[in-house]
C-alpha cells in the first residue's frame, strides 16, 4: 500500500545543483562559514583600503615648548576647522604623542628585544652573494 503526500505538504529538499532563495550551504572549511560570506568579505576589504586623497594642514594642538602635533583636513571651511580644532584641544589628554605618555601599557610591547643567550659574542655574518641578473631588480 502506498499513501501519496499531496505537494504543498511535502518538505521542500534541495537537490543536487539546486539551490533555493536565500539558502546557502555550509562551507566544508571550519564550521560556521557560508559560501557567500567571502563575497562580502572582499568587498568590505577594498572599501577599508582606500588612500587619503585630500591635502592634510598640520595643527599643533600643544604649545611651542611642548607640540602636539597632529593633521587635519586642509579643505575644510574655516568654521568647521576651527569647531574642530577646538575640540581635539579640549580633548587632547585623551590622546598620547609619546610612549612614556602611556603608564599603563607595558614596555615589553612597544620595545624589539632579539633573544640571545647570555654571554654569548656577536657575529658579523658575511654578504649575502646573488646572482647578477637580480641585481638590478633588488636595488630598485
Amino acid at each position: 500500500m502506498t499513501i501519496k503526500t499531496p505537494p504543498e505538504k511535502q518538505k521542500a529538499t534541495p537537490q543536487s545543483g539546486e539551490r533555493y532563495p536565500g539558502y546557502t550551504r555550509p562551507s566544508k572549511k571550519r564550521g560556521m562559514k557560508m559560501e557567500n560570506d567571502s563575497k562580502l568579505g572582499a568587498i568590505g576589504l577594498e572599501e577599508q583600503v582606500k588612500a587619503t586623497s585630500d591635502e592634510l594642514k598640520e595643527v599643533n594642538l600643544g604649545t611651542t615648548e611642548h607640540a602636539r602635533p597632529t593633521y587635519v583636513n586642509a579643505l575644510l571651511i574655516l568654521a568647521a576647522e576651527a569647531e574642530y580644532i577646538a575640540l581635539l584641544t579640549e580633548f587632547r589628554y585623551a590622546f598620547a604623542w609619546t610612549y612614556t605618555e602611556m603608564p599603563a601599557l607595558d614596555p615589553k610591547v612597544a620595545m624589539h628585544h632579539l633573544a640571545m643567550k647570555k654571554g654569548a659574542r656577536p657575529v658579523k655574518q658575511g654578504q649575502r652573494r646573488f646572482q647578477p641578473e637580480l641585481v638590478p631588480s633588488i636595488e630598485a
